[in-house]
């Protein structure tokens, strides 16, 4: 499954891992950040078939990560996604809501 804001990616989640037991979900993020919650988080690794440095896979079956703090990674790659478009772009983006 895959998650676009105007067309661009920020979130996927591989449909058969989940109903196989190991649900997943890969996310952009800030290459520093990226680094940091992966040597604070074993469930958190580079992103699976993603540009390593920018995408993180969050493996969520060992629950290691609190549901808030999930959102909170979702919310930032939204965030990022719409902070690398245009101007015009973030705008048609208002306009639609």
């Amino acid at each position: 499954m895959v998650f676009k804001v105007l067309g661009k990616i920020f979130a996927l989640c591989p449909l058969s891992k989940w109903e196989a037991g190991a649900p997943s979900i890969t996310l952009k993020c800030d290459p520093d950040y990226a680094l940091e919650i992966r040597e604070q988080y074993h469930c958190i690794k580079p992103g699976f078939h993603a540009n390593k440095k920018h995408w993180n896979t969050i493996y969520l079956n060992k629950n290691e990560v609190s549901k808030e703090f999930l959102l909170e990674l979702i919310s930032q790659s939204y965030d990022m996604v719409l902070k690398n478009m245009s101007k015009k772009q973030r705008d048609q983006l208002k306009n639609d809501l």
